[in-house]
């Protein structure tokens, strides 16, 4: 167990990560399948770069737990992807998806769904007019945390039994949302199912709505309100345009054009993003009296940063740079020392 990157997927029996491993290829992750269910046999619990550790309960929780047992071994990692078990992707796409975050120094992102996913948001479905996107939020389905974020969000885990609110809160923990979480539209994966009927079965008796829960964490972590905005997005050749800069028009215009043919995006859906997107940038620049260039808001983030929290119900830092060279990720071979798995080490297989 000794690549930079890990992969913790809360698997059920219909768990869909086998086909993660049987596409091919060097993978630059290890893997833990955390299993909930109750047949000793169904997956492997140890192999080449990875290990089965059993526990019962809701995903978050239980994921909690989990991390909370095996500090000293995750912490070893640059990166942890922390999927549900029903999405559709590839060994190559994970890999990208781990090399990319690194190259462009993000702290908390996760790959864009296919067109045919099973999606709440339109915002996390892939858009073919960028590279990645920076967002306030995003569903919590195939979130990756850099080491560190990881570290402050992890508490959060025992929070949620839903865990649609999470999306909202980990910015939170973030220096610089604008420019350190986004959606990845270099890759795609595909969701099988709803989010947010995966573990209602599982959940106590008289636990608290999916709505309840939203407002209980939201008013819990300061957050105003479950504002969905994209704040800017890059495209394939790296340059950057935003919400609150002299782009910002074009930029909402790329966004909306991005979902035109997509199923999901029917005229009301596509109506409310533009109208959301216009009123966030209408209210930006009225509160400064004036447009915000890129150069301004490097020269005042802390009250750009507060004024756009107070427009937009939530708390988005300075807009990104206008142009980031992007490099060309490659597997980071960095040797990354043997972790220790507490009661669980004996199943490596190194």
């Amino acid at each position: 167990m000794s690549n930079p990157y890990l992969v913790v997927v809360r698997a059920g029996d219909t768990s869909l990560h086998p086909l993660w491993l049987a596409t091919g290829g060097q993978r630059n992750w290890d893997l833990v399948v955390n299993y909930s269910g109750d047949n000793a046999l169904r997956y492997p619990t140890s192999g080449e770069a990875m290990v089965r550790i059993d526990s019962k309960g809701p995903k978050w929780p239980a994921l909690h737990a989990l991390l909370s047992e095996t500090s000293d071994a995750w912490r070893h990692y640059e990166y942890v992807w922390l999927p549900d078990d029903d999405l559709i992707a590839s060994c190559g796409d994970i890999n990208r998806m781990f090399e990319l975050m690194a190259a462009l120094d993000l702290h908390l992102a996760q790959p864009s769904m296919s067109w045919d996913s099973q999606a709440a948001s339109l915002l996390m479905v892939h858009n073919p007019n960028f590279a990645l996107r920076y967002t306030s939020f995003f569903e919590p389905i195939a979130p990756v945390f850099s080491r560190s974020l990881l570290r402050k969000a992890a508490p959060t885990f025992r929070e949620s039994l839903h865990g649609s609110a999470l999306g909202y809160v980990w910015p939170k923990f973030l220096d610089n949302p604008a420019r350190q979480c986004a959606i990845l539209d270099r890759m795609q994966v595909t969701a099988t199912r709803r989010h947010a009927a995966d573990n209602s079965a599982s959940l106590p008796r008289g636990s608290a709505s999916p709505a309840q829960e939203m407002d209980q964490l939201l008013g819990k972590h300061g957050v105003p309100a479950p504002l969905q905005v994209a704040y800017g997005g890059m495209d394939s050749n790296g340059k950057v345009t935003t919400l609150f800069d002299e782009q910002g028009d074009r930029f909402i215009y790329k966004l909306c054009e991005g979902y035109l043919g997509c199923a999901m995006a029917s005229p009301g859906l596509l109506g409310e993003m533009f109208a959301e997107h216009t009123r966030a940038r209408r209210e930006f620049l009225r509160e400064v009296q004036k447009p915000v260039s890129v150069a301004t808001a490097r020269a005042a983030p802390a009250a750009a940063a507060v004024q756009v929290g107070t427009i937009v119900s939530t708390e988005p830092r300075p807009a990104p740079q206008d142009t980031i060279a992007v490099p060309l990720p490659a597997t980071q071979a960095a040797h990354i020392s043997r972790p220790i798995w507490g009661n669980h080490e004996q199943a490596f297989k190194i």
